[in-house]
């Protein structure tokens, strides 16, 4: 096995690994992942997303944007000028002109366009690559064409490398954490009840359950730690969450071990230039309007997600809040119905080159 092969295997243990996380909410098939989307998964032009990417279905990024590594079931396609880390493809791959991509591992063609860049290619089909483009060592199990091709391109068997990195995500799994996540929060005992219908408001830590919620346009929504270091909201909807235009979500009075939880049984909706807080986990699709984001967060849902922005670690503190490493605690735990939130650490992390 070679040196890379060995990294993408070490890495996939690390990430995979359950003695940090066994009593945590968060399963470990989920760590490190600012979405994991059940169908595809979208991101808009011009975000910026601070961890990786998984779906079971295809994954698009817009024109512009930033990510981490993404991990598709099916194709995976880079808007114009877009960058990303390393990419795992379930069937073909496409990087826009102007886009950047490390690694590159598709189980069908891979297209790089006009004066694109990546480090390696292992292609289970052909891979063409455009005018201006660079590249690494490409592989390919079918032909290697285009004014970027170059003399450190190969003809070759590449099951061996794809397969490699398709073990860096068990989506079953992931998806099984959802569900079991879902289950385990919805037993919790609630401390109040929310209305279907809200404004502006202000949220003490604790456990909140309800139905459908909806939140009216240009609303903002304060969540008061009062004073904790590691205060706790958790927010148990049986139906849909739908946050309107313009809403604000912020956390004032409270250290860097806050956490938020938004547990759906439906559909979860942010609308345009909504700035949201919390991690969801949903049964339904997360959708987000035009311009908005997750200051601090993950988007955790058994169907499909779409976004722009989404922060999941090292969120930018307020002058009455100091941030978090994690956008969910990772030590966040459950036990006998009661919830806790301990000390979060920094995640473990893969080195670029995966």
């Amino acid at each position: 096995m070679n040196n890379k092969q060995s990294t993408i295997f070490l890495c996939s243990i690390l990430l995979n690994s359950t003695a940090s996380v066994a009593d945590s909410l968060l399963g470990p098939d989920l760590l490190g992942y600012s979405a994991i989307a059940g169908a595809a998964l979208t991101i808009e032009a011009d975000a910026v997303v601070s961890n990786n990417l998984g779906a079971q279905a295809a994954i698009t990024i817009g024109a512009g944007s930033y990510t981490a590594n993404i991990y598709a079931g099916a194709a995976v396609a880079i808007g114009d000028g877009s960058n990303t880390e390393n990419i795992y493809a379930g069937e073909a791959a496409g990087i826009a002109a102007n886009g950047s991509a490390e690694n590159i591992y598709a189980l069908a063609a891979v297209v790089v366009g006009a004066n694109g860049a990546t480090a390696n290619i292992y292609s289970g089909a052909a891979v063409g690559l455009g005018a201006g483009s660079t590249s690494g060592d490409v592989y390919a199990a079918g032909a290697i064409t285009g004014v970027g091709a170059n003399s450190i391109t190969a003809y070759t068997d590449t099951s061996e490398s794809i397969n490699a990195y398709k073990q860096t995500l068990n989506m079953v799994n992931a998806l099984e954490q959802i569900v079991s996540a879902q289950a385990t929060l919805f037993e919790l005992e609630n401390d109040f009840v929310i209305p279907t219908t809200l404004g502006s408001y202000v949220f003490e830590p604790g456990v909140y359950g309800g139905s459908a919620l909806t939140i009216t346009a240009g609303a903002t929504i304060t969540l008061d730690g009062n004073g904790e270091e590691s205060p706790l909201w958790i927010f148990n909807l049986s139906g849909a969450l739908s946050a309107g235009a313009g809403n604000i979500f912020e956390i004032i009075n409270a250290g860097g071990g806050a956490s938020v939880i938004w547990n759906i049984g439906g559909a979860a909706t942010l609308g345009a230039q909504a700035s949201f807080i919390g991690t969801v986990f949903s049964y339904g699709a997360i959708t987000g309007g035009a311009g908005s984001n997750v200051s601090c967060g993950n988007l955790f849902s058994l169907a499909a997600v779409g976004i722009g922005s989404l922060t999941s670690t090292n969120c930018i503190g307020t002058d009455t809040w100091d941030g978090s490493i994690n956008g969910l605690n990772d030590s966040l735990n459950i036990t006998n119905g009661v919830a806790s939130n301990g000390i979060s650490v920094p995640l473990k992390t893969c080195p670029k080159n995966w």
